[in-house]
């Protein structure tokens, strides 16, 4: 009977000894995945940073209006541009 009772009380401390591992595992892990969605998040930010920058680049800097046909395919092309920067500022905001 004692030798009965000391297996049940091992296999408590066993059940107990793997539910706390389960649980440091499961935290580490966590930590793991917020550390990596994090260097993600940088990565997307300095991503779309350089698209902006370039955009305005573009608009605000050596862009030759002689090369294009006519002022309304000028602001057509501004309009565009326009459009896809905001776009990448919104995704920029949603990674803030």
């Amino acid at each position: 009977m004692i030798n009965f009772i000391i297996l049940q009380e091992e296999a408590t401390m066993t059940q107990n000894n793997v539910k706390h591992l389960s649980v440091f595992v499961n935290e580490l892990n966590r930590e793991k995945l917020n550390l990596e969605f994090e260097r993600l998040r940088e990565i997307m930010r300095a991503i779309i940073q350089k698209a902006i920058e370039e955009y305005n680049r573009l608009i605000f800097g050596g862009l030759n209006v002689n090369v294009m046909n006519s002022s309304r395919a000028y602001k057509k092309y501004i309009e565009l541009i326009s459009q896809e920067v905001s776009r990448l500022l919104e995704l920029y905001a949603c990674l803030n």
